[in-house]
């Protein structure tokens, strides 16, 4: 996959108690509210998106295989998709900006997914939703039969719905 992301290792301070870690300062964007997600093993969320959005991910805990691309048929990296290991271990944020899906599959016992928002979220309904198994995308999930929630599970729209080019 041409990857359209990038995820930035993640400044660590080590002593015999852990490790400090930052992932966000005001350079990098202005955000508004925090989300984070706690899913199981084989739990994927997504692949969901809006037009106005931007985000800062970072894993807190566990291994997540992440996934994101634009749907702004106008932008320079449309068509271009971003699959990523990344983990609580070895922690990376990922600017994600508007106009992009995203999901991710925890592939450890448990995952803490934290994202900072730049507009307040205003529920499902006013997201974009795609199939986790959309042919067109042909993203490589290590398993063929995740956990989903019922939006997931009932999700038929294609990405080739739901682009947009205006």
């Amino acid at each position: 996959m041409d990857k359209t992301l990038t995820s930035t290792p993640l400044p660590m301070y080590t002593d015999n108690r852990g490790f400090l870690s930052s992932f966000w300062t005001p350079k990098v964007g202005t955000f508004v509210e925090d989300r984070y997600s706690v899913s199981k093993q084989n739990v994927l969320r997504g692949l969901h998106g809006d037009p106005v959005t931007d985000k800062l991910i970072v894993v807190l805990h566990g291994e997540v295989e992440f996934f994101a691309t634009p749907y702004h048929k106008n932008r320079k990296d449309f068509g271009k998709h971003t699959f990523l290991r990344l983990s609580g271990e070895e922690p990376r944020s990922v600017y994600l900006p508007s106009g992009y899906i995203n999901g991710h599959l925890c592939i450890s016992s448990e995952c803490v997914f934290l994202y900072k928002w730049s507009h307040y979220y205003k529920g499902a309904g006013n997201q974009v939703s795609v199939a986790y198994d959309d042919e067109d995308l042909n993203i490589p999930w290590s398993i063929s039969d995740p956990i989903l929630s019922d939006r997931d599970r009932t999700c038929t729209t294609r990405f080739k719905d739901i682009i947009y080019d205006n």
